[in-house]
């Protein structure tokens, strides 16, 4: 982590894993990890407990932490504030994404959901939240009229 490394553009200083294999026994954060995604120069990291790291570059906030800056080394991801918990990760070019669930009240009980929020490079319109800002925290993923996209799940047995 943190090595230079040469593109057809030149040399650059930053947080390449390029041609490394990580074994994560050996970096004690990241001890437990289930799965790991890659943007190309952003990586995440989801543990067994439900955490989540992230390390690389952070030019268009996909860290979702507020910041821009860049981290050679794994530091815990910021997850929305009452979001429920950590299911699932995702990635793509200067963008995150993190699946949610949460119990949620109703009428009928309680339900489950999943909320996709995104973070990240937004000048396409490509998180999916109805405009082309990009987001330095995360943010549900809305339909056409602005709500929050979110999936219900069938928690009941099935006969």
């Amino acid at each position: 982590i943190g090595q230079n490394y040469r593109t057809t553009s030149g040399t650059h200083r930053g947080p390449s894993l390029v041609g490394k294999v990580i074994d994560t026994d050996e970096i004690g954060i990241l001890k437990g990890v289930n799965k790991m995604v890659s943007s190309g120069h952003t990586y995440v990291a989801m543990r067994d407990d439900g955490k989540a790291y992230v390390w690389g570059w952070n030019s268009s906030g996909e860290f979702g932490n507020g910041t821009t800056g860049v981290s050679a080394k794994p530091i815990e991801l910021t997850l929305p504030e009452d979001a429920g918990s950590l299911v699932d990760i995702g990635a793509s070019w200067k963008n995150i994404s993190v699946k949610m669930r949460n119990n949620i009240q109703t009428e009928t009980g309680t339900k489950q959901m999943d909320i996709v929020y995104v973070a990240g490079l937004n000048e396409n319109a490509q998180l999916g939240i109805g405009n082309k800002t990009n987001q330095v925290t995360f943010v549900p993923v809305q339909d056409e009229t602005g709500t929050d996209i979110a999936k219900e799940l069938d928690i009941m047995p099935r006969n």
